[in-house]
């Protein structure tokens, strides 16, 4: 399920000079990240959501894209919207929607499963190992009650292909709610003649993904992503307007059936039990 918040666990930031003093208490660091998180673990929770895609080269057209989203939590049930797609996790379902190709997936999700999606998993030992030992983590303390929390993959020594990634927090220091996320990832490995074959049969200009860096062929690949996070609300009375599903779909009982009704009565229905 693509859920925004839960994409809080890879962030970018430039600590911008003259603006703080850099911290390296990797355990502090991370207990504050983790406070951020708890946004998320409220039983109500809204927020709208701005996000902008990039990549360098761009090869396809939806390399690039700016999509607007909202998402909705009260208890257990969520809704969650960007761009074309659309998630319903309520009751004992969950509906998924494509609105480019006008199709609908439903499938069951037992009580058990339905609550490990809705808990982020941050507050255990294995995550803050999982930080220690892959990140690099640093604070700067901005204007205007926010702060930057940045996070850089650890390089690894003797490896030819790397996987690198930046990626940060901005928030209100105060209240600890995020204000935008950023996650760069640079991919950079050798490439042969089998590799670059794959990518011409793919219909893909090679050129624009193979350079040569001391002497060597390399497949070479940036992406961006930023998540800008506006309205945060966790009132009871704003997560009562969460959309539901049985506002797009009705119910055969006798025929276990469900047909798209409204906007959604053409739209291909697939129950997956």
């Amino acid at each position: 399920m693509k859920n925004t918040h839960y994409l809080l666990l890879m962030l970018l930031a430039v600590c911008q000079t003259g603006f703080c003093q850099e911290k390296t208490d990797t355990a502090a660091l991370v207990k504050e990240f983790k406070k951020v998180m708890e946004f998320g673990t409220q039983p109500y929770l809204y927020y709208s959501t701005v996000t902008k895609m990039e990549s360098e080269p761009v090869i396809e057209a939806q390399d690039t894209a700016t999509m607007n989203g909202v998402f909705y939590k009260n208890g257990t049930d969520l809704y969650y919207k960007s761009g074309p797609e659309e998630v319903y996790l309520q009751d004992s379902l969950m509906i998924q929607i494509n609105q480019q190709r006008k199709t609908i997936w439903i499938s069951r999700v037992d009580m058990a499963s339905k609550e490990k999606l809705n808990t982020m998993q941050v507050g255990n030992r294995q995550f803050n190992e999982l930080m220690r030992k892959n990140f690099t983590i640093q604070k700067a303390s901005m204007a205007n009650n926010t702060a930057r929390l940045s996070f850089e993959t650890k390089q690894m020594a003797g490896r030819s292909a790397v996987i690198s990634t930046r990626a940060g927090l901005l928030f209100t220091e105060k209240e600890h709610l995020p204000q935008q996320i950023e996650i760069e990832m640079r991919m950079q490995q050798p490439a042969n003649d089998e590799m670059i074959a794959q990518i011409k049969n793919q219909g893909v200009d090679e050129r624009k993904l193979i350079q040569l860096i001391n002497g060597q062929q390399y497949l070479v690949r940036m992406q961006k992503m930023s998540v800008a996070f506006e309205h945060i609300d966790h009132s009871k009375e704003k997560v009562m307007q969460m959309p539901l599903w049985k506002d797009i779909l009705d119910f055969n009982t006798a025929e276990q059936t469900y047909t798209g009704k409204a906007a959604y009565a053409e739209y291909e229905v697939t129950k997956t039990f």
